[in-house]
């Protein structure tokens, strides 16, 4: 409104015409003062004048940024102070400034991802609006190199970088570390193919992927195909071949890949959903809110889930491979299902506390970004970078988390100090670390850098290592060794120890085994690792050679150092090689033992017929099978272990004083040893319950584990850990399974309470015994000592006439028949009983025991067959009588009255006991034991032991 002061002097009334340019004329009538008054009169004249529109401008600069919240400033070049500014996004308006008094104005604004074309907007006091020019800013997900409109090159750093190159046809240069690209800002669904490195789509041109593993996809239908990829990021435990798919909205279509192994190497994500997915393996569909749409895959085996509750739930994916699940915040429940299965908590970055697991129970509690996980089915778990605690106690195939591999287990700790307590089949991993790690069984501590902590564990009987030099040292039990990539140092102490080198998501290449000097060499998946006090390998799924040539020789000289070979096992000269996938080549040592137990399709096993060479020497022969297997050859191998499938099992005619063993595994499996002695194992087959065995029908059946087996020319069998029915009624006499030694036959019950149904020339054996046996034929019983720390069971038995015992001190005694005991290792007690005995000590310091004369007569006598002067003693303190020791005698010299004496006869020795009190011939005495193979002039009064 404009005010103006004006004189006029003139006749009245008047009326005038006021024009102004900038309005259109307007008649304005002044009045007068008074009807008659010509005097000036000064009046008010009022009019609206309508000024200039004004002119707006953003000077930011816009362009490509990584930050959603902008300060957007700009100017107004006519305008009052006051004045409102309106910034929008297209037409959307998304914030306001007030114009400061020098015409400048500013505000924050929150934008998109992707193209945001902003605007300023102003209206003055007169109605005028003006809007300015538009400047673009490209924003881009935080961290992400970025790229513009046109055609951009954008290479990355050695770590893990993130791409957004906008419009225009980009090439993105990951180089090394786990790189992704980025589309969001798409306008459309997109078409990637991840082996060709190109990626299609509106709005974003196409784009040149190189050294790429991971993509963020559109709000719409896209499709994703990693088919054929190998990259390679270089990160330590990241294997070649992993990629990464996140779908965002739209209903996408994920075609993932499988290396050369098998291993399915796809994840998809979720992180960005904005409420919980549904995923599932075995229909391979994942869906959400639109945030995620209705999304089909396949071959995928990881999974990030959302912040919110998901359900993620896998497959029976087969022996050997994994899968992975990624929870993140919200209670989820993940359920693996079958197969062997990883719940991971390692990736969120905002995760500030470690974990609590309980396997068993199925449980996983942290933070936050955790919450309170569900488990079923899942036998592993990756912790956080923090102090994690892992107790797998009671974890089992029967749990409420039930594996399903029985009892074995997995953890991963991850930084920081974790605390591990495992089953007893616990294995411990670190192929995440960023260093090499030490592990001590003995101890129970593993260390490395702050990418591993110092862990301190129990209950674990297995290790993977890193990609690094990693240093194992074992404890006195069984265990296994994985050390992957890196020279690796690997000392197993005391146990059967097997070293692991099969691996379908890291290993690459065989391995070149020899086990003698220690010394294992592969490609750089592998390296060269140097082996002590290790009994088994596990080979790689290629061709790997295995040579077991001087192992457990004793001075044995390696022609490479000329010192004696390195890698000592205890367990004398028996070694094992699973060789995996790959066309093996194995040379034996004559006490090598082959399995197959990861093979999936069943297994021929052939033992060529003649093929020993000599009681050592061990058999020749071929295995094949699916490409889990491959056609191995081998030579001086003496035992092999099948499939879980229907495997056929053929035996070589190996000379006397030898044996070959078989263990067909679950499966209907055909056993047939040919010539020979040879025995058919069922205590490394899993099972949950005992077996039933018929020698004569050479039939064997137990639970899934193992299967029902056909036995043809089997003479002795091995039992489970459980209660065992063995019947030999008729062995020898009818029936198509049929020894190469009459009606001799053999079993070993093991763990369970066993009962034991001879045909009269039946040995039972305790060669696995923990500790000491006591068995008593004449009582038909045998057991352990109390708390049965010889893990045997207490086993009842009939038809029984020989015994084997274990390699402790054992307790084992007669009946009245003619027996064959024998103590095997240890400080024995042994008591034949009535009847023609033929007693064996073994290594140790062993009692040979007679209570009455009438156990040893001259007419039906007892040889002990390796009884060793000053180290063996022959207890006759129960007989009454024999108070003295006469000595060695000659000819036809009279054995005195109550005197011990003895005479050489031929080779062997024979002792006389006189109990009575006048002399007696030697063809009269009392009593009458030989000594195989001693020489009589050996013997002296401390070698036996009388009252």
């Amino acid at each position: 409104m404009l005010r103006l002061t004006v004189v006029l002097q003139l006749p009245l009334p008047y009326t005038m015409a006021v024009p102004f340019a900038v309005v259109p004329s307007r008649m304005v009538t002044l009045a007068p003062a008074s009807a008659t008054s010509t005097v000036p009169v000064m009046v008010w004249l009022a009019w609206l004048v309508d000024p200039p529109a004004p002119t707006v401008a953003i000077t930011s600069a816009g362009g490509s940024t990584n930050q959603a919240s902008q300060t957007i400033t700009g100017t107004v070049d006519v305008a009052d102070a006051g004045a409102s500014v309106t910034i929008l996004d297209g037409t959307t308006a998304i914030g306001t400034a007030i114009v400061q008094g020098n015409g400048s104005w500013s505000t924050t604004v929150s934008l998109n991802n992707g193209a945001n074309s902003l605007t300023a907007r102003v209206s003055d006091a007169a109605g005028n609006t003006a809007t300015s020019s538009a400047v673009v800013y490209l924003v881009g997900v935080p961290g992400a190199i970025l790229g513009d409109a046109g055609n951009n090159t954008l290479t990355g750093t050695a770590g893990n970088d993130a791409f957004q190159g906008f419009g225009g046809n980009d090439t993105f240069n990951g180089l090394s570390g786990v790189d992704r690209a980025v589309y969001v800002d798409a306008t459309g669904g997109i078409t990637a193919d991840l082996t060709a490195g190109t990626v299609t789509g509106p709005g974003v041109g196409t784009d040149t992927l190189i050294g790429i593993e991971a993509i963020q996809g559109s709000n719409f239908a896209d499709h994703y195909s990693a088919i054929g990829f190998s990259g390679n990021s270089g990160v330590p435990g990241t294997p070649i071949g992993f990629n990464s798919f996140e779908g965002m909205g739209g209903d996408d279509v994920i075609v993932g890949t499988v290396n050369p192994s098998g291993q399915i190497l796809t994840r998809i994500s979720f992180v960005s959903a904005t409420a919980a997915v549904i995923v599932d393996f075995v229909a391979g569909t994942a869906s959400g809110d639109a945030s995620v749409g209705n999304d089909t895959f396949t071959n995928v085996n990881s999974v990030i889930g959302s912040a919110f509750g998901d359900a993620l739930r896998g497959s029976d994916n087969p022996n050997g491979t994994f899968e992975q699940y990624d929870g993140r915040a919200g209670n989820d429940l993940i359920d693996g299902r079958g197969g062997y299965d990883f719940a991971i908590y390692n990736n969120d970055v905002t995760t500030t506390t470690g974990i609590t697991v309980n396997l068993a129970a199925g449980t996983v509690t942290g933070d936050a970004t955790i919450g309170t996980d569900t488990l079923r089915s899942v036998e592993a778990v990756r912790g956080t970078n923090f102090a994690d605690v892992f107790d797998a106690t009671g974890f089992s195939g029967t749990s409420t988390n039930a594996g399903s591999d029985g009892t074995f287990n997995n953890f991963e700790g991850m930084g920081g100090n974790d605390t591990i307590i495992g089953n007893g089949h616990t294995r411990i991993q670190y192929t995440q670390s960023s260093g090499g790690v030490t592990v001590n069984f003995a101890m129970g501590i593993a260390t490395g850098d702050a990418s591993v902590g110092t862990d301190t564990f129990t209950g674990v009987n297995a290790v993977m290592g890193s990609m690094f030099a990693d240093t194992f040292s074992g404890s006195g039990a069984d265990e296994n060794f994985m050390g992957l990539a890196g020279d690796d140092l690997i000392d197993g102490n005391g146990g059967f120890d097997t070293a692991q080198y099969a691996n379908l998501t890291w290993t690459t290449g065989g391995i070149t085994v020899h086990l003698a000097a220690g010394t294992v060499i592969g490609d750089a998946s592998s390296g060269t690792d140097t082996l002590r006090s290790i009994e088994g390998i596990q080979g790689t799924n290629f061709a790997d050679t295995y040579d077991a040539t001087n192992f457990g020789v004793s001075g044995a000289i390696d022609p490479a150092t000329g010192l004696p070979y390195a890698n000592i096992g205890n367990n004398g000269n028996l070694n094992q090689f699973e060789g995996m996938g790959g066309n093996d080549t194995i040379i034996g040592n004559g006490n090598t033992r082959l399995i197959y137990a990861n093979a999936t399709g069943p297994v021929t096993i052939t033992f060529e017929p003649n093929s020993w060479t000599s009681t050592t020497s061990g058999a020749s022969g071929t295995v094949t099978g699916d490409g889990s297997v491959g056609i191995d050859t081998f030579s001086g191998v003496g035992s092999a272990s099948g499939s879980s499938f229907a495997d056929t099992i053929t035996g070589s005619a190996n000379p006397s004083g030898t044996a070959e063993e078989f263990s067909g595994r679950a499966g209907n499996d055909s056993i047939d040893g040919q010539g020979g002695f040879d025995r058919a194992f069922y205590n490394h087959d899993g099972s949950a319950s005992g077996i039933q065995v018929d020698m004569a029908s050479g039939t064997v059946s137990g639970d899934a584990a193992i299967g029902t087996d056909t036995l043809r020319s089997i003479e002795a069998v091995r039992g489970t850990a459980f209660a065992d029915t063995y019947v030999a009624t008729n062995f020898g006499v009818s029936g198509p399974n049929v020894g190469d030694f009459g009606t001799f036959n053999e079993f070993e019950g093991m763990a369970g309470n066993d009962t034991i149904t001879g045909n009269g020339n039946t040995r039972i054996a305790f060669y696995n015994a923990r500790d000491g046996v006591t068995v008593d034929l004449a009582a038909g019983n045998s057991h352990g000592t109390a708390g049965d720390v010889a893990d045997v069971g207490t086993d009842a038995f009939t038809g029984v006439n020989a015994v084997r015992g274990s390699g402790f001190a054992d307790v084992i005694i007669g009946n009245a028949g003619n027996n064959t005991l024998d103590g095997q290792a240890g400080n024995d007690f042994i008591r034949g009983g009535a009847g023609a005995d033929t007693l064996i000590g073994g290594a140790g310091a062993d009692q040979f025991v007679f209570a009455a004369v009438s156990e040893s007569t001259v007419a039906s006598h007892d040889a002990i067959s390796d009884f060793v002067h000053g180290t063996d003693i022959i207890d006759i303190s129960g007989i009454t009588g024999a108070t003295t020791v006469q000595g060695l005698i000659a000819g036809s010299t009279q054995v005195a009255a109550h005197s011990i004496a003895w005479i050489q006869s031929g080779a062997d020795t024979i002792v006389y006991v006189n109990s009575s009190g006048a002399a007696q011939n030697q063809g009269s005495a009392d009593m009458e034991v030989v000594l195989t193979a001693v020489t009589a002039s050996s013997l002296a009064n401390l070698d036996f032991f009388h009252v």
